[in-house]
């Protein structure tokens, strides 16, 4: 709603293993470590763009030990970047959902032979635009892949 997404920073467990702190923190928060930087070196790809910027904006809850109750221990809520504007944030990736009743109708359109590209064009007709559907076409890529994987093989065994 305000423009930025989050991400797990830290997670603290107790000796039983359970959770009992998190840290959750702007997407954008510090930066990326030694060892996630491409150096351009060893990849067969480009190096990936920088997309954090040092934020530190985040918050911290940890458990209630009597109620069992999360509760935020620590917060912090500026930014020091630009924040997304409220048309935009429909395409950050903790935004984008596909519900099973789209995943099932996309893999109706599959089993008689529709392409992704087209299925996605018809799911943004039927709701009025891209702006208005919960996920992106590379989602729905995504989506089948993960079937895929599932399955041990092709779309041709969803059938």
């Amino acid at each position: 709603m305000n423009g930025f997404t989050v991400r797990k920073n830290k997670i603290w467990r107790n000796v039983r293993n359970e959770v009992t702190q998190q840290e959750f923190v702007c997407f954008r928060h510090r930066f990326r470590g030694i060892g996630s930087v491409n150096d351009g070196k060893r990849q067969k790809r480009e190096p990936k763009a920088e997309t954090r910027c040092g934020c530190e904006a985040e918050m911290r809850v940890h458990v209630h030990s009597d109620s069992g109750r999360w509760i935020i221990s620590y917060f912090q809520d500026v930014h020091n970047h630009e924040l997304l504007d409220d048309r935009l944030t429909f395409m950050l990736p903790g935004h984008r959902k596909m519900d099973a009743a789209v995943v099932e109708q996309m893999n109706m359109m599959l089993r008689v032979g529709i392409k992704t590209p087209h299925i996605y064009s018809s799911f943004v007709q039927t709701v009025g635009g891209f702006q208005n559907l919960p996920f992106l076409k590379g989602d729905m890529y995504n989506q089948i892949g993960k079937q895929r994987r599932l399955i041990g093989g092709g779309m041709r065994r969803l059938a």
